[in-house]
């Protein structure tokens, strides 16, 4: 079977990470979509490079594919199936993200927020200098994410 996990990773954290070893263990080929590579602003202050090194770091030799922003739901579904290899099963988060996928032909499997970890909540515990942080993203990238982000926000330390 092979999977797809989509998702932001902005930036990468724990709940990704186990979200990734889950579809992992279930799957023989999991291929991760980057979504929002074309955009670089507050909400999303990684570049595509940046979220895929991150992972690289993390988890190691795994497919990445960078996915823009489409405003129309069924559009970014329809592109989303045009570029990424064929697959059989779509994991998120949480079942909100896949909310997008009711009514295909794909199987759909959420396994929750782990911890209640969310990309936003991370980044302005960064930007508030929250150290509460750094316990939700591998300790790896710590100071690669804070840097990013401080210099973005113009924090000094």
């Amino acid at each position: 079977m092979k999977g797809v996990i989509i998702g932001r990773f902005q930036p990468l954290h724990n709940g990704h990470v186990e979200l990734i070893r889950e579809a992992s263990r279930e799957c023989d080929d999991v291929v991760l979509v980057i979504g929002s590579s074309n955009v670089h602003d507050e909400a999303n202050p990684f570049t595509f490079e940046e979220r895929e090194r991150m992972i690289k770091m993390v988890i190691g030799v795994i497919q990445t594919i960078p996915m823009e922003d489409v405003t129309d739901d069924d559009a970014w579904v329809a592109s989303v199936i045009e570029n990424v290899p064929p697959f059989d099963i779509v994991y998120a988060g949480d079942e909100e993200d896949l909310k997008l996928w009711t009514g295909s032909r794909f199987k759909t499997k959420s396994i929750g927020r782990i911890g209640g970890i969310r990309g936003t909540d991370i980044r302005k515990k960064i930007i508030d200098q929250d150290e509460s942080w750094k316990d939700q993203v591998p300790a790896v990238l710590v100071d690669m994410i804070r840097t990013s982000i401080e210099a973005r926000a113009g924090i000094n330390r």
